[in-house]
């Protein structure tokens, strides 16, 4: 898309590691010549080197260390997971591996062990992302959804908005219809015409909540998106199989209708 300033906007995809890979082998096989520039951010387990992006010699391009590789008009960036899930991963395996009683409780997905014998989770457990899309009024949050291949789940959730103007109000207080008005529903104090201030809580109804959307792909154990999906307006789940074949989607790696239900739910939506 063209901005103001008549220059391309770049086309950006988030998305799990390989998907950079994938476009570019599409782009190559189909000879496409993109007009645009591309940016894909790829998610990263915060482990060094864990993605393409820092230079795997195996793909396309050439990685320059800093993890940004850039291949004809198609660029690759690494998004690092949130600190906070980074401490929490930590926390969890430490809790795994300890003799406390809740250790023995089904805190993940697996119970993997390495070679020492230590209990490990799986490579996405516990980890969360926070999408930066330049948006103040949007956020979006990406967290690992448990299936026989990696899988993930997103939560898209608007800012609180302004309340509603009274325009009655406004005019009793002398100030008129005009741009004014714009910068009271940004929480800013505007001055009448006669010098007199007008406060936003003056003039503008409670603020209203942003609405809340959580988008899951295929999965049997959503636990680590609970968090950010509580409250959800829409919930987007899948639900392959009916409730009498509950053994076979855990199996599979997917939901039954009742436990799609169950999350709704369990996160209030």
């Amino acid at each position: 898309a063209w901005n103001r300033d008549n220059k391309v906007n770049p086309l950006e995809i988030y998305g799990p590691p390989g998907i950079h890979q994938y476009l570019q082998s599409v782009l190559s096989l189909s000879s496409t010549q993109v007009s645009m520039p591309i940016v894909v951010y790829e998610l990263s387990d915060g482990r060094p080197n864990s993605n393409a992006a820092g230079g795997d010699p195996h793909l396309p391009g050439t990685g320059n260390g800093n993890g940004v590789r850039k291949v004809h008009r198609v660029h690759s960036r690494v998004i690092q997971p949130d600190p906070q899930s980074l401490e929490f991963r930590r926390k969890l395996i430490d809790v795994i591996n300890s003799n406390r009683p809740e250790s023995k409780q089904g805190l993940t997905w697996y119970r993997h062990r390495d070679q020492s014998g230590r209990r490990r989770l799986a490579r996405w457990e516990g980890l969360a992302w926070t999408l930066d899309l330049g948006l103040e009024d949007v956020k979006v949050t990406v967290a690992p959804l448990k299936h026989r291949v990696d899988c993930w789940g997103y939560v898209v959730e608007e800012a609180a908005r302004p309340g509603k103007m009274d325009p009655k109000a406004c005019r009793r207080m002398g100030l008129p219809p005009g741009p004014l008005y714009a910068e009271l529903k940004k929480g800013k104090p505007v001055k009448c015409p006669d010098g007199k201030v007008v406060k936003p809580e003056d003039v503008l109804g409670p603020t209203q909540p942003g609405r809340k959307v959580v988008i899951l792909g295929d999965t049997c154990d959503n636990r680590w998106i609970a968090k950010p999906a509580k409250k959800a307006d829409v919930v987007v789940h899948e639900a392959t199989f009916n409730d009498q074949m509950a053994d076979r989607a855990r199996i599979a790696g997917h939901s039954t209708a009742g436990m799609a239900g169950n999350f709704a739910r369990f996160v209030d939506a």
